[in-house]
């Protein structure tokens, strides 16, 4: 795996061009706030229609075109909204991988009000479908679980349904699929048919890339339909990916096992350090070589912070998914003198974290 590279000179433009965006976007934040109006730079709520399809058969919505690839991110618990960190998350897939397309599976019919949608409405390469989980599951390796034994009343069964929809999908598209807390932080087009292996050395079903149709994921549909159990968390997700990994007969060729630092380099036990100023430098001095970061939103989903205290989650959302880092800002900023406090000190972190990384990596 090639190492990311920070040339001084590139940090150099990206903090200028930050600098300039901000003080603008400032300018005419104070504009528009004397004016009583306030600019929004998202289509508004009627043109969010467009954003969402309806049901369709078998998620009839990628080209005939085979060599487009597809990155998926599921919503399943029937949830009208997008957070930040989703809208982050699918940003950022966008950002880096322009060839792709970028679809959104949600369970519930998603608001019109909803504005981080009306954000993502923007990107060229996204769309929200809603599915038709009779017709994903139609005579795939899962149907007979959907119909007949997955527990609807299980207090597992988003997490369930979720792991599910993402192995049937893979099956029938093929793609990327990624949880909706993994910012993208470079091009996953190198990638294929991999999983990734958290630091224990157990697989994660948070990033799945495969071609429609691999044996591995047939493998793994008929053996969570055989093992389900609706009491367990995870019985259809990383511990049913272990047994399988572990088991030599488990159809487990034609696959790349993955290093923890390509995702998962922050471990799930020192998640807060994405939240914490003080572990800035040490994140990116991690992540540096990854693909893409894992915030573990069972833990941190909670977890806010401050605009411009300069956090690594704040700076990973100002590289990965600015439009959607604007319209946060927009939202919280309270006056013109804060904004340019925030903007000083976000350059300043800026600055520290790539003159810090460009001297580690040439000593």
């Amino acid at each position: 795996m090639s190492r990311v590279s920070f040339p001084y000179q590139r940090a150099t433009i990206i903090v200028a061009t930050l600098g300039i965006s901000i003080f603008a976007d400032s300018a005419v934040q104070a504009v528009t706030r004397q004016s009583g109006h306030t600019q929004v730079a998202i289509p508004d709520a009627q043109k969010t229609q467009q954003l969402h399809e309806t049901k369709g058969a078998r998620l009839q919505l990628i080209s005939n075109a085979t060599e487009i690839r597809n990155i998926w991110f599921i919503e399943s618990s029937g949830s009208q909204d997008l957070h930040f960190s989703q809208a982050c998350a699918i940003e950022s897939a966008s950002l880096h991988n322009p060839a792709f397309f970028i679809t959104l599976l949600t369970t519930g019919q998603l608001a019109a009000s909803c504005e981080y949608c009306r954000i993502l409405q923007t990107l060229p390469n996204f769309r929200s479908v809603r599915t038709d989980n009779d017709q994903a599951f139609l005579s795939s390796p899962m149907e007979a679980w959907y119909s007949s034994k997955m527990d609807n009343h299980s207090k597992y069964h988003v997490e369930h349904l979720s792991d599910a929809l993402r192995y049937v999908t893979l099956w029938w598209h093929g793609g990327i699929y990624l949880d909706l807390d993994v910012i993208t932080m470079k091009s996953l087009d190198s990638l294929t048919n991999c999983l990734v292996l958290e630091e224990s050395g157990r697989p994660t079903n948070s990033i799945l890339i495969f071609d429609k149709s691999h044996r591995f994921l047939a493998t793994v549909m008929k053996k969570c339909a055989e093992v389900y159990n609706p009491s367990e968390w995870t019985t259809c997700g990383p511990n049913l990916l272990q047994s399988l990994y572990q088991d030599k007969e488990s159809s487990v060729h034609n696959l790349t096992f993955l290093k923890a630092e390509t995702f998962l380099a922050i471990e799930w036990k020192r998640w807060k350090w994405f939240f914490e100023q003080t572990r800035t430098t040490a994140v990116f001095q991690e992540v540096r070589e990854s693909y893409g970061v894992h915030l573990s939103n069972h833990l941190s989903k909670h977890a806010t912070f401050k605009i411009g205290s300069g956090c690594a989650y704040e700076l990973l959302a100002v590289w990965n998914c600015p439009r959607t880092y604007q319209h946060l800002v927009s939202k919280n900023r309270s006056s013109v003198i804060a904004s340019y406090c925030f903007s000083l000190h976000i350059i300043s972190s800026i600055i520290h974290i790539f003159t810090y990384l460009y001297y580690s990596r040439n000593t």
